[in-house]
């Protein structure tokens, strides 16, 4: 708080610095600070002695209360206030005695939601303010509205509906409530009388933004969640949680709120995200709170308790409060126990049991739906007696898949279904994941031979997702296969061992461990004691380890920068060499496939010599290579095999700018029940990606979040954030800011951890931008410079000069001035270095605009838009054009810097608030004078140079001929100038006829029209 001195040489405190320390506070966002510094004031503005900022004080206290979590605080300020009201009312200026009577409505609300205050004292201070409300001519709706709380409260129905219906007949006044916070308790009323469908025709205006106001529409998208999931509007559902949970969180006069968020999760299939939202708000376990709102918060995560305990998750963990770790079912006695004594103490107050009553109802609800996919990554929370599948969008592919039909019924026992899995694996085929777990499970002791198999197998699926893991698998099952006198087998799972090497380490022993496997096992094949599978198998994996090292090399730069650096041609000739050893590998393979009718290795040799293709460079090179593999599958009836294929030759489509051949590839695909869970979760995101090519955004926001909710049932992290990335982005092309900015928010983490710098800097763009066109600049702001920190460091220093730029106008737009400044300044110095004249201009211009405005210095605004001239004028003519190739267009920003300098001088003597420093003119008419004949010379400066640029800028050229004449006419008070200047403008426009000129013409002979009445 910006602390008061005093008058000088001590005394009561100065009434006129105390209002300005209140005003100041006024400004504040609301929070224990601002309410704080508000008792405080209150205080000194006792000590003023003059009663107007006594009470100003007061009521500045009483909002601060209200608005910042501590409603139950606001009653003793109040009382306070009255009764200066009633002791002496001419102490109240207009505005005191209009939030005087305002603050009624607060009063009586928080009556009602403190059970110390006895039901005959509500009912009392209702009379009170009826007969207040009459006296000062104020109506009764509002009175009504009061009744009915009341009423409603305490379950008095026949009452309540009395009051409603004369509340919707009373007219609207200065003391009735906005339009949205009447909808909201309107619309409550409707959903808790069973009218879902009526309660959300009337918060509709609130939930589309047309009717908000300080609170509003975040309690209503809170109290839609259940309606809209009871009426089975899932997708809005989502939405509304989105949005309204980032409005809520944290927020402690939204206690309510939250427990409505974290409900609507226990009951949509969502108890994980519900378990998340509590843990963040634990605190609000143990801080004080108006008891209504506490009940509303408790009872919200009573039925998430309730319904984990159902699931069979007592001993889960909750979160840490007071030092220890709580549990779902020591959490839920808690809390129930806290209901408990809150219910009694409302329903002991009321002499009815409705609180109870409806407390009691709300935790004995049942889920609404089986589980509503929201875009956000969560743990799913299983029964925990029996993993049942889950229902909702997605689930399809993350069920056991079908088995290929034709295949025998397996048996229970331990050989068949040996049998049974090493034939779905030999078909690469989908389910052999899940025969593979039947295995391991199976009765019976495996011999030794098996053992090794199923860690083969189990080392096979850690794959890429943990191939350190992967890797000590394979080596362990080679050495027992070693043991066991099977030389083949050992060799194979060498080979896998090696490509996971590849993975993790930097150096050649991969491709050196690779190696050796191959020549092993052709030694073998040479004596007929190796398999053409086995050939295949290990030359398979060589290719696949020799591809990995070559990604390794080209994507080793994060941003890419590998080739224009100093070793690009390093790089590239090593690639090469690569690229030749992985086609020698997978010509062979490619001939045995064909010999020996093998399609899962044919396709998977084409698949890796596509990736090739793509790697070098030549993705024409590998779509036929692609649509063989589709083919081969497609003749061999194992549609299952078309899916990796098939996704990779989507993104050639896309990458070539193909979105309609890509969509048609993905479809197709999609269009087999027998399909890998993560192939399936990776066509819809590329589905996705073509659909938004498309610009059909909500058919992309769709399988964007199918995509989503499958990798996420599979742990794969990574290509979920992407999808979310996508659903995020979706949104926006819907303008639904609040769920796109949600996701992307929660999303950051994973997109940091997963996909480096620079998709972590391009996701905190799309956030900023989302940030800022739903007006929260302060936070696009952060973002915009987290993102700037990163491109610090980069080589190619030309994004970290554009997020600086848009930092200072996103920290400008949220008034954080001096920090504008700075940002600023420091863009147009990247800028500068970089030689990049055009930005560096603009964002000099820019901040002379926030110094002047902002800052209120004209002096200094001036000089900048004069160091954007002089940034002009060292820049070469360039002999013949004015237009680099870079698109930079001299004469347009020498015009437009003019044109800019013109019309700041013309506010600032508008203003008449300039005071230059230069001693030739000063503020008062001689002041303004001086700076609109200077704003003048600039406009016609700006008229000459418009001319150098062609019809291009026909519509710039016109503008500050206007101008010029506007200064004429109301700042140098010389009409007739003016009317040359707009008869001259209308001239132009009536020769040029463009699609502009006739409303140039219009505004024109307008503005003739009123310097004549002048």
């Amino acid at each position: 708080m910006a602390t008061y001195s005093g008058p000088v040489g001590g005394g009561a405190p100065d009434p006129d610095g105390v209002r300005e320390l209140l005003a100041r506070n006024d400004a504040l966002p609301y929070g224990r600070a601002r309410t704080v510094q508000a008792e405080e004031l209150v205080d000194l503005a006792v000590r003023t002695g003059d009663a107007g900022t006594h009470i100003a004080a007061l009521l500045e206290l009483i909002r601060a209360y209200e608005s910042g979590g501590e409603r139950q605080k606001l009653l003793v300020p109040f009382a306070r206030v009255l009764r200066m009201w009633d002791d002496r009312a001419s102490d109240f200026d207009e505005e005191a005695a209009f939030w005087l009577h305002w603050q009624f409505k607060w009063a009586s609300s928080d009556m009602i939601a403190d059970p110390r205050v006895p039901l005959a004292t509500i009912e009392e201070w209702l009379g009170e303010m009826k007969t207040r409300y009459q006296l000062a001519g104020y109506g009764v709706r509002a009175v009504h509205q009061a009744e009915f709380t009341i009423a409603e409260h305490v379950g008095d129905l026949g009452r309540a509906r009395t009051a409603f219906d004369r509340w919707l007949l009373a007219d609207r006044g200065e003391m009735s409530d906005c339009e949205a916070c009447e909808c909201r308790q309107q619309g409550g009323w409707r959903a808790d009388t069973g009218d879902d469908a009526g309660a959300l025709d009337l918060w509709a205006p609130v939930l589309a933004g047309e009717s908000t106001c300080e609170s509003e529409p975040h309690d209503v998208l809170s109290r839609s969640l259940l309606p809209l999931l009871r009426l089975g509007r899932l997708d809005q559902a989502r939405a509304n949680h989105l949005r309204g949970y980032r409005m809520a969180r944290g927020v402690a006069n939204l206690r309510e709120a939250v427990g409505r968020h974290i409900e609507f999760c226990a009951l949509s299939g969502n108890e994980a995200r519900g378990l998340e939202i509590l843990a963040v708000h634990a605190s609000w376990f143990d801080v004080e709170a108006v008891a209504n709102d506490q009940l509303g918060f408790l009872r919200g995560c009573g039925v998430l308790l309730r319904r984990l305990r159902r699931l069979g998750h007592d001993d889960r963990a909750a979160f840490r409060l007071a030092g220890r770790m709580w549990t779902v079912a020591e959490l839920s006695t808690r809390v129930e126990d806290d209901l408990t004594g809150l219910v009694a103490l409302f329903d002991r107050r009321n002499g009815t049991d409705a609180v109870g009553r409806r407390v009691r109802a709300d935790l004995g609800r049942a889920p609404l739906c089986g589980s509503l996919p929201l875009g956000l990554r969560t743990t799913p929370v299983a029964v925990a007696s029996a993993a049942a599948p889950a229902t909702g969008v997605g689930q399809a592919g993350i069920r056991d898949q079908p088995e290929r039909a034709g295949t025998a019924t397996e048996a229970a026992d331990l050989p068949a279904l040996l049998a049974r899995a090493r034939e779905l694996s030999s078909l690469a085929h989908p389910g052999a994941e899940a025969a593979w777990r039947r295995v391991a499970t199976a009765d019976g002791q495996p011999d030794p031979a098996t053992e090794a198999e199923l860690i083969d197998h189990r080392g096979r699926s850690a794959g890429s997702g943990d191939p350190q893991e992967a890797r000590r698998l394979l080596l362990d099952a080679a050495g027992r296969f070693d043991r066991l006198g099977m030389p083949v087998r050992a060799i194979c799972a060498r080979a896998r061992a090696a490509l996971a090497l590849t993975i993790t380490a930097a150096d050649d022993a991969g491709r050196v461990e690779s190696g050796a496997a191959v020549a092993a096992i052709t030694a073998l094949a040479a004596s007929g004691a190796a398999e053409p599978g086995d050939v295949m198998t290990v030359r398979l994996c060589r290719a696949t380890a020799l591809l990995a090292i070559a990604d390794r090399l080209v994507t080793a730069d994060d941003p890419p920068q590998a080739a224009s650096g100093p070793n690009a041609g390093g790089v590239a000739d090593s690639v090469a060499d690569l690229a030749v050893e992985v086609t020698a590998e997978l010509a062979v393979v490619v001939e045995l496939a064909r010999t020996h009718g093998d399609t899962p290795r044919l396709v998977r040799a084409r698949i890796v010599a596509a990736r090739c293709a793509v790697l070098t460079g030549e993705p024409d090179q590998a779509e036929p290579l692609l649509r063989e593999a589709i083919d081969a599958a497609g003749r061999a009836e194992m549609p299952w095999l078309a899916g990796e294929p098939s996704v990779l030759l989507a993104r050639i489509h896309l990458a070539l700018g193909d979105a309609v051949r890509a969509e048609k590839t993905v479809r197709a695909a999609l269009g087999t029940d027998v399909l890998d869970p993560r192939l399936g979760g990776h066509l819809r995101l590329v589905l996705a990606q073509a659909l938004a090519g498309q610009d059909r955004d909500e058919d992309a926001a769709a399988s964007a979040l199918e995509a989503a909710y499958q990798f996420d049932a599979l742990g794969l992290t990574g290509p979920a954030s992407l999808a979310r990335i996508l659903l995020a982005e979706a949104y926006c092309g819907q303008r639904r800011l609040g769920e796109a900015a949600a996701i992307l928010e929660e999303t950051l983490p994973d997109v940091a951890a997963h996909h480096g710098q620079a998709e972590t800097v391009r996701v905190r763009r799309i956030l900023a931008a989302c940030l800022g066109d739903l007006g929260e600049h302060r936070a696009a702001a952060e973002q915009l410079l987290l993102a700037a920190e990163v491109a610090q460091g980069w080589p190619d220093q030309n994004a970290h000069a554009v997020l600086a730029t848009d930092a200072a106008r996103s920290l400008a737009a949220a008034g954080m001035t001096a920090e504008a400044t700075q940002g600023f300044d420091r863009a147009a110095r990247l800028w500068r270095q970089l030689g990049a004249v055009g930005p560096c201009v603009r964002t000099l211009r820019a901040t002379a605009w926030h110094v002047f405005r902002r800052e209120d210095d004209l002096d200094r605004a001036l000089d900048l838009m004069e160091r954007a001239s002089g940034e002009l004028a060292t820049v070469d003519t360039m002999v013949d054009a004015a237009v680099d190739t870079d698109g930079f267009d001299r004469d347009f920003e020498v015009a437009e810097t003019f044109d800019q300098t013109a019309r700041l001088l013309a506010d600032a003597a508008w203003d008449h608030t300039a005071d230059t420093t230069d001693g030739t003119s000063g503020t008062g008419a001689a002041g303004r004078d001086h700076l609109a004949g200077r704003a003048l010379g600039y406009a016609l400066r700006a008229e000459r140079g418009f001319e150098r640029c062609g019809d291009e800028r026909w519509n710039d050229l016109i503008a500050a001929r206007y101008l010029a004449a506007q200064i004429e006419a109301d700042l140098l008070g010389r009409p007739a100038e003016a009317r040359r200047r707009l008869d001259g403008v209308i001239a132009a426009c009536e020769r040029h006829g463009g699609a502009d000129d006739e409303q140039w013409v219009a505004r024109c002979r307008s503005s003739l029209e009123e310097v004549g009445e002048r």
